[in-house]
């Protein structure tokens, strides 16, 4: 008895290949139908969930086909504008003659 005492009844526990004393053997034993509390069933596949996975699949490529011409944004040049010059004050503005006056020399 060491330090390390078993508190609780032991139970078959898997300690490696080659390291125990027994070996698992399970049989099972027809008794009639519906006897015995075991059935072989096959196990049930779930389609439900693979066809959502196949409709949201499509629908994310219809809507990536959809979306991806609405995301490329062209970008044009707008035409040249040309430089106005701005009058400073040691380019005066070209003089403009003034317009004819017209007198009229009738009483």
């Amino acid at each position: 008895v060491g330090c390390a005492e078993a508190t609780s009844p032991a139970r078959m526990t898997f300690v490696g290949t080659g390291q125990g004393d027994y070996i698992t053997e399970t049989t099972y034993r027809f008794v009639g139908n519906g006897s015995g509390n075991l059935k072989m069933l096959s196990p049930k596949t779930i389609l439900y969930g693979r066809i959502s996975l196949c409709v949201l699949l499509v629908l994310g490529i219809v809507a990536a086909a959809v979306m991806l011409p609405m995301l490329k944004t062209e970008t044009t040049t707008p035409p040249s504008v040309q430089k106005l010059a701005i009058p400073t004050e040691e380019s005066a503005l070209p003089e403009v003659p003034p317009a004819p006056v017209e007198t009229s020399l009738e009483p």
